[in-house]
């Protein structure tokens, strides 16, 4: 009875043997594949990154218009500049000035770059001077253009106008014109004509491309004579004393008098 027994349990034992041999077999293909796997998850995210990398040093980010959608971009639509008025000035015997008071009813847009077109005329309606330039606007701003010694010769120019040319409305990084204000204002009307006051930019920043014009008019607002002054910065929290002169006092007994400071520096979103 041993013996069968003995046999029986040597059965069993070498069965064991080559089940565990078996599962030891299987276990290491598992993890065979396992690793095969991480390494190529691995080896495909390096990849990934790698190509990532090359698209972002290749391929430049998609610059959004300035309304926020993607190009083509469409343009932006604002209300017309409005101007106040446009009037010719006498300097002196066949000099003149000319000048424009305008306004960009747009609270948000503003113009990066306008041309306009100064044209004067006679008693009779003859052309007798025409300028051309350029300008910018900021949004909400009222401001004056402003053209000095049109020589005419013996021809008088009584009237002016003024011609807009075609524009791109644009919305700026940020609005300068209140960085800028002025105060100590004082005019006085002899022996010469004398406008002074004190500009100060009131940013932590200098201001550049700094203009500044000047309009003197009677009680009822009418305008007599125009100015400008330019520079080309104000350091941060600055103060610069501006000074308008006019070569002969003005006709009248009461004045009043507006000052325009201005910045031409680079304010706007570069076109995509």
């Amino acid at each position: 009875m041993v013996v069968p027994m003995i046999l029986f349990l040597g059965n069993v034992g070498s069965r064991q043997n080559r089940d565990a041999k078996v599962c030891y077999t299987n276990l290491m293909t598992t993890w065979g594949r396992r690793r095969q796997i991480l390494y190529f998850v691995g080896a495909l995210s390096v990849f990934a990154l790698l190509a990532a990398g090359v698209y972002i040093l290749l391929i430049p980010p998609v610059q959004l218009c300035e309304d926020g959608s993607r190009p083509p971009c469409k343009p932006l639509i604002g209300e017309n500049i409005i101007v106040r008025w446009t009037r010719v000035f006498r300097v002196s015997k066949g000099v003149y000035d000319v000048a424009s008071l305008v306004e960009n009813p747009n609270e948000t847009f503003g113009l990066d770059s306008f041309p306009y077109k100064f044209k004067a005329y006679d008693a009779e309606n003859v052309l007798v001077y025409e300028r051309t330039g350029q300008t910018v606007a900021q949004p909400r701003e009222r401001f004056l253009i402003i053209e000095t010694q049109l020589n005419t010769g013996a021809r008088v120019p009584v009237r002016a106008t003024i011609e807009l040319g075609p524009h791109e409305w644009r919305k700026p990084l940020s609005s300068p014109r209140s960085l800028l204000f002025v105060r100590n204002g004082l005019f006085l009307n002899s022996p010469g004509p004398r406008l002074s006051a004190d500009l100060v930019n009131s940013s932590l920043v200098e201001l550049s491309g700094v203009r500044v014009g000047a309009v003197v008019t009677d009680e009822n607002g009418e305008a007599l004579g125009v100015s400008s002054t330019s520079f080309d910065g104000l350091g941060k929290n600055g103060t610069r004393q501006i000074v308008f002169t006019w070569p002969t006092p003005f006709l009248g007994t009461s004045f009043r008098f507006e000052i325009f400071p201005r910045v031409l520096g680079e304010f706007f979103h570069a076109s995509p």
